[in-house]
C-alpha cells in the first residue's frame, strides 16, 4: 500500500496564505501534486491516488481548527463518485488537525480499514460511524 501526504497552501509547514472556502486552490495543489506525481514510472501511475479505481480512506478530527469538518464532506461527495473505487470518511470525536495523542487510534483504523480492503468488502460511505459512549 502506498501513501502519500500533502498540506494545501498556508497549512502546517507549506507556504502561501491559508483562506477559508478556498476549494479553488485546493483543487490546483491537487493538480499540481498529481502532475508532480506524474513524472513516476507507467507502472506506478497506476497506483496514483484519487484515481477512479483506487480506494480512498480520509480519516478527519471534528475538533480540527484548521480545515472545517464540512470540507471533509465536500471532498467525500467529489471522491464518491469514483467507480469502481471507493472512498471512506472516519470523522473521529474530539480529534484535532494532527491528531494530537489520538495516533495510535488512526492507526487502528487504518489497519481495520486496509483488512477490509484485503476482504474486498469496502463500499462507499461513513468508516465506522458509531458514537462513543461518554466516560
Amino acid at each position: 500500500m502506498d501513501s502519500f501526504r500533502f498540506d494545501f497552501r498556508g497549512n502546517h509547514e507549506t507556504p502561501g496564505v491559508w483562506k477559508q472556502g478556498g476549494m479553488d486552490d485546493d483543487l490546483e495543489d491537487i493538480r499540481r501534486v498529481n502532475r508532480g506525481l506524474s513524472t513516476i514510472s507507467d507502472e506506478e501511475r497506476e497506483d496514483i491516488k484519487h484515481s477512479a479505481k483506487t480506494d480512498v480512506l480520509t480519516i478527519h478530527g471534528l475538533s480540527d481548527k484548521a480545515v472545517p469538518s464540512y470540507d471533509a464532506i465536500i471532498y467525500a461527495r467529489a471522491l464518491n463518485e469514483r467507480v469502481p473505487g471507493t472512498h471512506n470518511l472516519h470523522l473521529m470525536e474530539d480529534a484535532d488537525h494532527n491528531f494530537t495523542g489520538r495516533q495510535d487510534e488512526v492507526v487502528d483504523i487504518i489497519l481495520e480499514w486496509w483488512d477490509k480492503h484485503a476482504q474486498r468488502t469496502l463500499k462507499t460511505g461513513i468508516w465506522m460511524s458509531g458514537i462513543r459512549e461518554s466516560s
